[in-house]
């Protein structure tokens, strides 16, 4: 209540515990907590870990949004450009919990190279477990990445023939044109497609990338004719 649509409500992850005498010291997450678990934040002090230790921890609204387009002329030769991008958003990377949640026999992410197998191993990427018993796969910011986006939308460059040499082909003006959409993407977030973001499962589910397919790049060529 009184706080942005949509905002991320879980919990906070602190790392991975490495042995059991860090388990044995820290709140009571799970009977069958075990060493290369994840660490979850106690924010209320009762030394349990439970609902009541979840809080805001994203925001798919972005600060701002802002483009930038102009053209760009020289002789019969026009150059333009658009480029558009998101500032300040969160995503909720569900793919994500998929693919690397290790909880059941499908196929995963690389990432899955990097988890936890020995004590003193320094990674951010739980233990390969089956059925998940300290539920590392849980609502947290393991998966909240920042969504911050700059697109190049749209890059066209044209030539246009001189109306002056078409006289004779009763045409005023021939313009041959090539054409590119999502060319080019910079940002941090290691889905897809940070621009595809929604969840089919929810109706504020904005910000929640659930494998959304991604725009497409396209590059096309063609002229128009004017008579």
């Amino acid at each position: 209540v009184g706080k942005p649509l949509g905002v991320f409500y879980g919990y906070q992850a602190e790392g991975i515990f490495q042995n059991q005498a860090e388990i044995d010291a820290a709140p009571k997450q799970d009977a069958n907590t075990a060493p290369g678990d994840i660490r979850f934040a106690d924010l209320n002090g009762d030394n349990v870990i439970n609902a009541q230790d979840r809080k805001i921890i994203g925001d798919p609204n972005p600060n701002f949004i802002a483009g930038l387009t102009n053209t760009f002329n020289y002789k019969a030769f026009e150059l333009s450009f658009f480029f558009q991008g998101n500032f300040g958003n969160d995503i909720y990377n569900q793919t994500r919990v998929m693919l690397e949640s290790f909880t059941t026999p499908i196929n995963s992410t690389t990432r899955a190279l990097d988890r936890w197998k020995t004590p003193g191993q320094k990674t951010s990427v739980p233990r390969a477990i089956i059925s998940d018993p300290n539920n590392n796969s849980r609502f947290s910011t393991r998966y909240i990445e920042d969504g911050t986006y700059v697109r190049l939308k749209n890059l066209t460059l044209a030539y246009s023939i001189a109306p002056q040499n078409l006289s004779k082909l009763k045409i005023s003006n021939i313009r041959f044109y090539v054409s590119g959409q999502n060319l080019l993407t910079f940002t941090k977030y290691s889905g897809w497609d940070p621009e595809a973001s929604a969840s089919p499962q929810a109706s504020v589910g904005f910000g929640r990338d659930l494998g959304v397919y991604p725009v497409a790049r396209t590059i096309s060529a063609g002229f128009n004719l004017t008579f």
